[in-house]
């Protein structure tokens, strides 16, 4: 199960039992059991801003994330558990396809759930032909990402072949040796997903042209009653007139100092607006300005529903973009992963968020605070994204429900169109191999033409 997938939402009313694999345990619920594998956060290596440029950062990473669920001595055991059976299961993709062995390990089908934007990367599960992003490009840009995309898909196919597959050969031999299975093969198990739900918009990021067996269900997380705000809080935004902004920066990806740092630089920034700030934080603070109020679990959605929140500061998950979408918030965008700054980014064209680089914040913070809160143009602009988010036939929570009946049926065989297509057919690497056959031939017919042109030309002059 995904990590940061709510399976409250997702489940509450739903009538099936769920075991749900996550170092992120919460309150029991009466068809919920939980595989805990927390102790994995201690060995989970943490990232730099600076990481995040080097190649390969975060596949790597994703990688050692799954390695070390699936070694987990409690994974294992429910892996090498016979009389443990599941209609369906329901993996996050964290850039490593290292979950997908799962549905032959317990026979049943499987489908991949993205917590961000649609990207090639994740399309490609699901037997996508992960066709160009339908942006307004000149030619040099197209050739540009076309080439950029050649050179990701060779390093990815790379990191595949070495790294994922001895890391799929470390987590999985055992338990498919205890059921008496030969090991399949890895990239079979990779590519034959049931589906990809994505925990997105076609509002936000590139438009892409998604196969039948992938499907956007952006909010799923949102629930549909908001609860009301505790008396000493609603008092606090209540008499907040010039404003309330909310914080909310947590990522266990990042190293814990430069986060503390982040957070300090922040609350010092905050010290010069008469603004509100409730922050979302687990730690002790001292010498914080007047104005900034820290809470260990904050009631969000109550938060930014409140009339006075006027900013949501997030790193820019899409989870928080959704939700700041769904309550009309501008956002200001901290991003410190690569999947945060495309997603800050798109929501900047867009008109309704900023951006301010971590780099940034002492001086950036401030300046865009005021920005947001005097041009009305990003509140009018988040209205009419609001607009478009909400309007559909079902919500987010339904769409997520029914396609999880959709995929329990034998593989939802009758979504996947190009599940019989091989990688020739399916990047026409055979369309392209007739079109450089056919280039040459016409140049040895053009040399063919050449050669008699000028043998005839040498025939007329020695006659003359």
């Amino acid at each position: 199960m995904p990590y940061s997938c709510d399976v409250f939402v997702v489940y509450g009313n739903a009538k099936r039992k769920v075991t749900y694999v996550t170092p992120f345990p919460k309150e029991k619920v009466h068809n919920l059991e939980y595989v805990h594998i927390s102790s994995t956060l201690e060995s989970t290596d943490r990232i730099t801003p600076s990481d995040v440029d080097k190649d390969l950062v975060m596949e790597t990473l994703g990688v050692k994330v799954a390695r070390q669920a699936l070694r987990h001595p409690d994974m294992q055991a429910l892996m090498m558990n016979d009389t443990v059976h599941f209609d369906v299961i329901i993996a996050e993709w964290f850039y490593s396809g290292l979950l997908a062995p799962l549905s032959s390990v317990f026979d049943c089908p499987l489908f991949w759930y993205t917590h961000n934007d649609i990207s090639w990367k994740s399309l490609a599960l699901v037997h996508g032909t992960v066709p160009a992003p339908a942006a307004d490009l000149s030619i040099k840009d197209r050739l540009y990402e076309m080439m950029s995309q050649l050179h990701l898909a060779y390093r990815n196919y790379y990191h595949f072949s070495t790294t994922e597959m001895s890391a799929y050969e470390d987590c999985y031999r055992v338990p498919f040796e205890s059921k008496r299975i030969v090991l399949p093969n890895y990239e079979f198990l990779v590519y034959n997903a049931s589906g990809l739900l994505i925990n997105s918009h076609a509002l936000f990021g590139d438009k892409w042209s998604l196969p039948p067996n992938a499907k956007y269900i952006g909010g799923h997380h949102l629930s549909d009653r908001i609860p009301q705000l505790q008396k000493n809080l609603k008092k606090l935004m209540d008499d907040s007139i010039e404003g309330v902004i909310y914080v909310e920066l947590e990522t266990y990806l990042i190293k814990h100092d430069i986060h503390q740092n982040l957070i300090q630089e922040l609350t010092e920034a905050f010290a010069g607006t008469k603004l509100s700030v409730i922050l979302k934080y687990d730690e002790i603070l001292l010498n914080l300005p007047k104005n900034v109020h820290i809470m260990r679990n904050p009631p969000a959605q109550s938060i930014l529903s409140h009339p006075n929140t006027l900013l949501f500061v997030s790193h820019g998950d899409m989870a928080h973009i959704i939700a700041a979408v769904h309550h009309s918030v501008p956002l200001m965008g901290i991003p410190v992963l690569p999947d945060q700054a495309s997603n800050i980014d798109s929501i900047v064209r867009q008109g309704f968020a900023i951006r301010v680089d971590v780099n940034e914040v002492s001086w950036k913070v401030e300046k865009g605070i005021k920005k947001i809160i005097s041009n009305t143009s990003y509140r009018e602009n988040i209205e009419s994204a609001k607009a478009v988010l909400r309007h559909r036939l079902t919500s987010p929570k339904e769409d997520f429900l029914h396609w999880l009946q959709v995929f329990t049926l034998p593989g939802a065989a009758h979504l996947r169109p190009s599940e019989r297509a091989s990688v020739v057919e399916r990047y026409n690497l055979d369309i392209l191999l007739l079109i450089l056959l056919i280039l040459w031939f016409c140049s040895k017919l053009i040399k063919l033409c050449n050669a008699h042109l000028y043998s005839d030309e040498d025939v007329e002059k020695k006659e003359a």
